[in-house]
């Protein structure tokens, strides 16, 4: 048998969570159903473990999946595209400031770059993320425009160096 809803069940909600004779429990499980759910980005995993969150090693596999894949791989740019699309906000930050080493970003803001570059160096595990990742910064610290990313750059890769 189907459940029934009243027709202004947002209203009896409100009555519940304002009334304070009413249990706190009870009030409190009206206003969760009153607030709107906030709504996660998807995330592109699937099985057993889709709602852990993301470990260093997923965030790694999907970046070195990113910087591998090529035309010849059977995926198409929309293909690549809409994986990217499903990754999460950090990995998508950590593909532009890679991103960063093609000559045509060299002009935009990359000193917000170097902090997600410098951070990345720092905890992947995997080698190719790591090697993409400083000759990133190697090309900001000779080239770029922006003053202030180039000596954060140079500071970093001269105290990696030591």
């Amino acid at each position: 048998m189907p459940r029934w809803i009243p027709q202004n069940q947002k209203t009896i909600l409100q009555q519940i969570a304002d009334d304070i004779c009413r249990p706190d429990a009870e009030r409190e499980a009206a206003r969760r159903e009153l607030t709107p759910s906030i709504q996660t980005a998807p995330s592109h995993r699937r099985g057993r473990n889709a709602n852990a969150p993301m470990s260093q090693a997923d965030e790694d596999a999907d970046l070195e999946m990113a910087l591998t894949s090529r035309p010849n791989d059977g995926l198409t740019s929309t293909d690549i595209r809409e994986i990217e699309a499903a990754f999460d906000p950090l990995t998508r930050q950590c593909l532009d400031a890679i991103g960063s080493n093609l000559l045509l970003q060299l002009f935009t803001n990359n000193a917000t770059d170097v902090p997600i570059l410098i951070s990345l160096v720092r905890r992947t595990g995997s080698v190719l993320v790591k090697t993409k990742a400083l000759d990133a910064l190697r090309l900001i610290s000779t080239r770029s425009p922006i003053e202030a990313a180039k000596i954060d750059a140079k500071n970093f890769l001269t105290q990696l160096e030591n």
